[in-house]
């Protein structure tokens, strides 16, 4: 487990988690693909993959610029478009942090309609406080003072009622 965490650690720092979307001051297409490597229809079909088609045509288009760190743009909005890079990129593990603290329940809906659909067949790290956001994951892993402290599935964990997850989510 403890090669897995630096592989983590390594890939996340390399590429970036989504705690905190990484957005510079440019266009759309150079922010979601800023070596050049796609082409419009691949970007078109990754920004409807991740609902973000229309929002994108409202804009102006992939030449539209946004601000410094997306200041433009909402939470929610600046989370998806990062998804859409790890889209374009097809990315095989992807961390997510705390994706859906600080959104409205309907893109909260959209990016875990996103990354259930659009990211089946990647291994989607999903760091959350809120437990409601880790409900239709595979497995989740409880963390007590820095180490794993239960593992399982979410039904498997919520049929335990000593779980630490049924305790938290029941209080």
């Amino acid at each position: 487990m403890h090669k897995i965490w630096q592989t983590i650690h390594r890939k996340t720092n390399k590429y970036g988690d989504h705690e905190d979307p990484f957005l510079f001051s440019g266009s759309i297409r150079d922010n979601l693909d800023p070596r050049s490597q796609y082409t419009d229809n691949e970007i078109w079909h990754s920004l409807k993959e991740c609902h973000l088609e229309s929002l994108v045509l409202s804009l102006g288009g992939l030449s539209a610029n946004i601000r410094e760190r997306g200041g433009d743009l909402s939470c929610g909005q600046r989370q998806l478009l990062c998804l859409v890079r790890a889209l374009l990129t097809k990315t095989s593990v992807l961390c997510v942090d705390e994706a859906t603290a600080s959104i409205d329940a309907n893109t909260e809906q959209l990016i875990q309609q996103t990354l259930t659909n659009v990211f089946s067949s990647a291994t989607v790290l999903f760091i959350a406080h809120k437990i409601e956001s880790v409900l239709n994951c595979h497995r989740i892993i409880v963390m007590n003072g820095g180490r794993i402290a239960e593992m399982g599935s979410p039904d498997d964990l919520m049929r335990n009622s000593d779980s630490i997850f049924y305790n938290l989510y029941n209080r």
